[in-house]
């Protein structure tokens, strides 16, 4: 997943707990790995739209089965914009729980957990420093740097 979505080690990945998985305006969904693209054959646009775009929003290619993916897709109308990219604000469909910085990430465990500190939010965050497992192909919390726990109390 690092080399993928975290920008090789720089940035971070995020945990989280979806204790409402059918909130008002989300719904957190488990992929489906397949070992063959979804054909367009198979999508009746005519006939269930919803259909067409939970295949098209949860498939992925087998290879990817590891990652036990789960998604929440969100209205876009209740994101923000920030450069090129949309942002959904944390809510109670959606409780920061983890922080893991990528071994190479510019910014160390207590400049997140003042970042997180300073946010107008509540809740127990664990900022973890993390590097590549010896021998294998994932990454593990790396025990030789301080870990934090965090009590964010702003509210």
């Amino acid at each position: 997943m690092w080399g993928y979505y975290a920008n090789r080690g720089k940035g971070v990945c995020l945990g989280f707990d979806v204790p409402n998985f059918q909130g008002a305006d989300a719904i957190v969904t488990p992929i489906r790995y397949t070992k063959t693209k979804v054909s367009l054959d198979e999508l009746d646009l005519k006939k269930n739209q919803y259909d067409v775009m939970d295949k098209l929003l949860h498939t992925k290619f087998i290879d990817w089965k590891h990652e036990k993916e789960m998604r929440m897709i969100v209205p876009k109308s209740s994101c923000k914009e920030r450069g090129n990219f949309w942002f959904h604000k944390l809510d109670s469909t959606m409780i920061l729980k983890e922080v893991y910085l990528g071994d190479k990430c510019p910014k160390s465990v207590s400049d997140y957990e003042r970042l997180i500190s300073k946010a107008d939010y509540t809740s127990t965050v664990q900022v973890k420093q993390t590097r590549p497992a010896f021998g294998r192909y994932e990454y593990t919390v790396n025990e030789s740097v301080q870990q934090g726990e965090l009590l964010a109390t702003n509210t």
